[in-house]
Order: structure tokens, then sequence, then C-alpha cells
């Protein structure tokens, strides 16, 4: 069950980034949600 809700996350996940880098109104070349930038910001505050 935990699987199934985790890889349902990452999937919303990667289409909200999509659908955001796409309407952009300027070139994105930053981090992917495979970068996942959350867990190094947490990590930088320790």
């Amino acid at each position: 069950m935990s699987q199934s809700f985790s890889k349902q996350a990452n999937t919303l996940w990667y289409e909200i980034f999509d659908v955001v880098k796409d309407n952009s109104l300027v070139d994105y070349s930053g981090p992917t949600p495979a970068d996942n930038v959350m867990e190094r910001l947490l990590q930088a505050r320790s």
C-alpha cells in the first residue's frame, strides 16, 4: 500500500513539475524533481 502511494505521489510531482516548467516565462534549467532539492535543503540546515 505504501509503495503504491509513493509511486502515485512521485507521478503527481513529476506532472506538476512539467506543467510549471512548460508554463514558465523564462527558460528553466534548474534541478529536476529527481535531484531531491527539499532533502538537500533540510540537510543544509543541520
